[in-house]
């Protein structure tokens, strides 16, 4: 039995398909993906004994497992794995510049892709939760929930940076990264590292409550090979 609704979003294509599911029911994949609940609501994996996949989290399900969730992202595993050249056929952003529309390349900027944003649904989250931090509101928040790939190659640091007016986490969809935490703007002073490989999700968000305000330490995304990730961002909708 198929989903309320499925569609497409804007940046799906043949180098790397998604599709955004609501209120699915046991929905069966179609092929093997990586499958994201966007939800603050656990999803189910619908056979004997398969357990669910918990809000803002992900697993690699094979083709034919049904699952249930309130908003789900399904990314299935590409037959051939991107090349640099593959995506920029795409037309995505390049965010650093590494490569000028009929210029020549950059050396020594770093090669950052991204895809076209789409707003996929909202839902409602308790920010302590979210964030796993008690200073954080303890009432739910209506957000809108917004999603975009990032592509680099091998070897890339792809930025230390911490200026997020919302609350954002990742998930590997293709080849193997890292998130990375600084204790201030430079790389000698990293602090933690969360490994992520095909199907995994942050298993914590950087995101801190600080005086009352969302805030962030100095973090950067690592690709170990060449690879696809995906950036989930929680928008706070604004009371009128």
């Amino acid at each position: 039995m198929s989903g309320t609704f499925s569609t497409e979003p804007g940046f799906s294509s043949g180098v790397q398909r998604a599709e955004i599911v609501t209120d699915a029911d046991h929905w069966e994949l179609t092929h093997r993906a990586v499958v994201v609940n966007l939800a603050a609501s656990p999803a189910r994996i619908d056979v004997p004994l398969g357990g669910v996949i918990r809000p803002l989290s992900s697993t690699l399900l094979t083709a034919g497992t049904p699952v249930s969730g309130a908003l789900l992202g399904v990314f299935p595993v590409p037959e051939q794995a991107p090349t640099e050249e593959s995506v920029r056929a795409l037309g995505w952003q390049d965010f650093f510049g590494s490569r000028p529309v009929g210029g020549e390349e950059n050396p020594g900027v770093p090669v950052l892709l991204r895809s076209p944003q789409a707003i996929v649904g909202s839902v409602s989250l308790v920010p302590a939760h979210a964030l796993e931090d008690s200073r954080a509101g303890a009432s739910p928040q209506e957000y809108v929930v917004r999603l975009n790939l990032w592509f680099s190659p091998a070897g890339t640091h792809c930025g230390i940076h911490r200026e997020h007016p919302f609350i954002e986490t990742h998930t590997q969809l293709v080849g193997r990264g890292r998130m990375q935490k600084f204790r201030t703007r430079d790389p000698e002073t990293l602090f933690e590292e969360q490994l992520l490989a095909p199907g995994q999700t942050q298993p914590t968000i950087f995101g801190r409550w600080d005086h009352g305000t969302l805030t962030y330490p100095w973090h950067q995304y690592h690709a170990e090979t060449d690879v696809i990730w995906l950036a989930v961002e929680y928008h706070a909708q604004r009371s009128a």
